[in-house]
């Protein structure tokens, strides 16, 4: 289900999942949040973090996970401007990502200029 490549700044992502797909563990029932697969590495936010305006960047093994929903287009927005925010960006963790996310704000910004 590879959707599209894309590359800004020097950096090459791709999308497995729908950016904002919750994604269910098998064995804890933990939710994640799908973001974006880097280098081969599927990434998440973890939902419980989120709700506490905790947002970092997680790598996750996709095998134990399961598809159990999706955030709104509003919900992605939120996520996206939490983890562009200026507290998130300092997050050693998040760095590497920041040209990602906001190529997926700028996308997602689009997008709802549309509906």
């Amino acid at each position: 289900l590879k959707e599209d490549v894309y590359v800004s700044r020097n950096v090459q992502y791709y999308n497995y999942y729908p950016l904002g797909t919750i994604l269910r563990d098998i064995n804890t029932d933990e939710e994640i949040v799908y973001l974006f697969n880097y280098r081969k590495r599927p990434y998440c936010a973890k939902l419980e973090e989120m709700y506490n305006d905790d947002y970092s960047i997680w790598q996750y093994s996709p095998k134990y996970y399961c598809v159990e929903d999706e955030l709104t287009l509003l919900g992605i927005k939120d996520m996206l401007e939490g983890f562009l925010s200026d507290k998130s960006k300092k997050k050693e963790v998040n760095k590497p990502f920041i040209p990602i996310l906001e190529m997926e704000y700028k996308k997602l910004k689009k997008e709802i200029k549309k509906v």
